[in-house]
């Protein structure tokens, strides 16, 4: 697997949602504030020529899922995929309002920030039949920055060392390789784990309490008929 150094950074600053974690009798939970909208923010993009062709080109792609040979390849070719779209922070395009975008909306949209990239990964990789027990999305601060930063760690079948996916970088590297991360949390659409380093810790009683979050898993797994029917 090739080792490119990171791209530019383009971080997520997370500004209008503060996350707080709570630790009461090894318990954590998440709280955030937030605006709502009655409407995806995206809208205005899902209707466009250039949103047909990359949700049609995304729809293809998990449909191929059965002609990769190795689930490691189809980690890959996706990573590579959700990457192409370009990075670009709330703030320069929703008035200041942090929005969690659907994978759909996403893809539509062709650009995002961190958080948008790794969920898109995530469940783009569950419609392709990877197993959500290898997949974590990985609330991160960026060493020397403390700037909080979202990536999706995989970690393979075969048992060696987890991959982190992330749109820092222009090629997947192993967690030994991003010492400019530390992990503090991590979790899926029904649990969330306290880390330390890479290793998960303490399970938690609950799972992510984010009203963006939850808009997203509620939806997820009707939409996910459209992919494997």
């Amino acid at each position: 697997m090739k080792v490119m150094e990171p791209k530019t950074r383009n971080v997520c600053m997370f500004t209008n949602a503060p996350i707080f974690l709570l630790l009461i009798s090894f318990s954590v939970f998440v709280q955030s504030v937030e605006k709502t909208t009655t409407k995806s923010p995206e809208d205005a993009y899902l209707t466009s020529d250039s949103a047909s062709l990359r949700l049609s080109q995304w729809r293809n792609l998990i449909r191929m899922k059965h002609r990769f040979r190795a689930e490691t390849d189809i980690v890959a070719v996706v990573d590579d995929f959700i990457n192409k779209a370009k990075y670009q922070p709330d703030e320069q395009r929703l008035n200041g309002q942090d929005y969690w975008a659907a994978p759909k909306e996403f893809v539509a949209a062709g650009r995002g920030d961190c958080e948008d990239f790794a969920i898109a990964k995530l469940f783009t990789l569950q419609a392709m039949g990877v197993p959500v027990k290898r997949l974590r999305l990985v609330f991160t601060l960026l060493k020397g920055e403390k700037t909080r930063h979202l990536v999706l760690l995989y970690s393979p079948e075969d048992g060696s060392e987890p991959w982190v996916l992330d749109n820092l970088t222009t090629n997947i590297r192993v967690v030994s390789q991003r010492t400019d991360l530390q992990p503090v949390f991590s979790f899926t659409p029904k649990k969330i784990w306290m880390m330390k380093g890479w290793q998960q810790t303490v399970e938690l009683s609950r799972p992510l309490n984010l009203p963006k979050w939850t808009r997203i898993t509620r939806n997820w797994q009707a939409r996910l008929d459209e992919f494997t029917g």
